[in-house]
């Protein structure tokens, strides 16, 4: 699903925060990752103090509304135009990088966003830690920093995103975040990212259909039931598949969406990281056995 065949574009920004002490080991870091982001954006591009969206005159061009919690507007639908893709830190580290995923439009805002992370992260508590702040932002597909040493990068842009599919027909994907979905069986993951993208595409694309044939065959799995539980920005615990699956005859079609799921995650909850999975090449007849995450959350 090569993103702009299917009229998507996204950007990416990776942003290093140090807190005032050091960061706790969570095990997930997404959930406050996506409340302290929401909260600079709020803060730098909303009026009043606390959201009232649904009778607000600046709503249509609202980012906060628009692009971050569109569900807070009346009889809208549609997906929020971001996403927390990864969270990284070590353990007993102040510091943590977090890469933001911005979907369509949602990249013009990148600096509205910068703005409020500048601005508002000595106020905001990060992860109960206290006050943080904002170290720099890059471009997360050129490298090309747009925030550093206290000041912004003049003549500094955005990127497009387009990651490269794998090449082989045989697969080994690991779930690193909890894959959240209702759907059962042997193969969770197809139904889960195919709904998401369309989704996305529906939403923020061309509105093209996607395939619907099953891309591959799942021939091994080792899948555990993980429960995430309440969070700074969840009021309920969320329970998610982790592990590993075996894919054998993947079609240049699932190659694609694989790609595309890469980047954009699988299933819900996906704007605070969970659906991330990545991929690599192996021998049908080779072990199968989870991968850990590592320090990635």
């Amino acid at each position: 699903m090569p993103l702009p065949a299917y009229g998507l574009e996204a950007h990416g920004l990776r942003i290093t925060l140090r807190a005032s002490r050091p960061l706790p080991h969570l095990g997930f870091h997404g959930s406050w990752a996506r409340g302290v982001l929401g909260h600079a954006l709020f803060r730098a591009v909303c009026p009043h103090p606390e959201p009232r969206c649904a009778g607000c005159g600046l709503q249509g061009g609202c980012a906060w509304a628009q692009g971050f919690k569109p569900t807070v507007l009346p009889g809208c639908q549609r997906l929020p135009g971001y996403l927390v893709h990864r969270v990284y830190l070590d353990e007993g580290s102040p510091q943590a990088v977090v890469d933001l995923i911005l979907i369509g439009q949602m990249a013009r805002e990148a600096g509205s966003w910068i703005s409020g992370l500048i601005r508002f992260l000595p106020s905001l508590d990060l992860a109960g830690t206290g006050p943080g702040q904002l170290l720099q932002v890059s471009d997360l597909s050129s490298g090309a920093m747009l925030f550093s040493a206290g000041r912004l990068r003049s003549g500094a842009s955005l990127t497009p995103l387009n990651p490269s599919p794998p090449r082989g027909e045989v697969l080994t994907l690991t779930l690193h975040n909890p894959l959240v979905t209702k759907h059962a069986g042997g193969d969770p993951l197809w139904p889960a990212l195919r709904t998401r993208l369309q989704r996305l595409v529906n939403d923020f694309g061309n509105g093209q259909r996607l395939p619907q044939d099953l891309p591959w065959h799942v021939v091994a799995a080792s899948l555990h039931t993980v429960t995430i539980p309440r969070g700074t920005d969840t009021r309920r615990p969320i329970t998610g598949l982790k592990g590993t699956l075996r894919l054998i005859d993947v079609t240049s079609s699932g190659r694609d969406l694989l790609a595309a799921g890469t980047l954009l995650h699988a299933g819900a909850e996906a704007v605070m990281g969970f659906g991330t999975f990545s991929w690599r090449e192996a021998d049908a007849d080779s072990p199968l056995s989870p991968q850990p995450p590592g320090t990635q959350s």
